[in-house]
Formats: structure tokens, C-alpha cells, sequence
């Protein structure tokens, strides 16, 4: 087993490294003037991505057919989503105020009934995602 690890895991992490340096390398590139930039950080993201794409194809040895998948592949799914949750990450992003929009005839009470729905939602979410959430775990007789 040793011998097996030995023999794969550096192998392994250091693809994962050079993918991670090579993001933040071309992050750091492309928004070292952050302060005059008028592009989104989302254009930065998906160039960043799609070029770290085709280049690991080319380091592959992939035929510029391949390379050229390789880029629509990142430009259209794989930048996207890794985008998306890369900001679902953020501790606490589902306490931000929703941007929603009532209809004109719509009462104060069904708003507030809809906002109530909302925060149980929103507790739901983190009953389902935090370990041992909701649980009574400050019960002197268990210390």
C-alpha cells in the first residue's frame, strides 16, 4: 500500500497544485491593476480558466482538435459553474437579501408571510448542512 502511495500521490498532488498556482498566477496577471479595470471578474474567470484548459490539453498531447473542444468545454460549462460555486462557498450567502419582486397587488401580509417562508427556508438549509445543528448540546448533566 506504501509502495502504491508512493508512487501516484505526488504525482497527483502536484497536478493539483500546478492547476491551483496556475489559476492564481493568471488571477494575479489579469487583475494586477484592479483599481483601472472596467472587465468583470467574471471574463478574467472564464479566460483564465479556458487557457488553463487548452494548455493542459497541449501539455497532454492533444491534437488541436482536441484543444479546440477543450476550450468550449471551459468557456461554456466549465467556467460557469466553477464560478457559480466558487461564490456558493461564502459562509453566510444565504442571508442576503433576495432580490424579489412582488406583484402590484400583493398585501402587506402576503409579504410577510412569504418572508417568513423565506427565513424557514433559510433554516432549513443550514439544519441540513451544519452537523449537529438544532441539537440541545449545553445540558450540564452531559459536560
Amino acid at each position: 500500500m506504501a509502495r502504491m502511495v508512493w508512487q501516484t500521490a505526488p504525482w497527483h498532488a502536484t497536478f493539483g497544485g500546478a492547476l491551483a498556482l496556475s489559476y492564481q498566477l493568471g488571477w494575479d496577471f489579469m487583475r494586477h491593476h484592479a483599481h483601472t479595470e472596467t472587465r468583470p471578474r467574471y471574463f478574467d474567470h472564464t479566460i483564465i480558466m479556458t487557457v488553463i484548459s487548452v494548455g493542459t490539453t497541449a501539455a497532454l498531447g492533444g491534437a488541436p482538435k482536441t484543444m479546440a473542444s477543450a476550450a468550449i468545454l471551459s468557456l461554456l460549462t466549465l467556467s460557469p459553474m466553477s464560478w457559480w460555486l466558487w461564490h456558493q462557498r461564502r459562509p453566510g450567502h444565504f442571508r442576503k437579501v433576495s432580490n424579489v419582486f412582488y406583484e402590484d397587488d400583493c398585501t402587506p401580509e402576503e409579504i410577510a408571510r412569504y418572508q417568513a417562508q423565506d427565513q424557514v427556508e433559510a433554516l432549513g438549509h443550514v439544519l441540513s448542512t451544519r452537523p449537529g445543528y438544532g441539537y440541545f448540546t449545553k445540558d450540564a448533566r452531559f459536560i
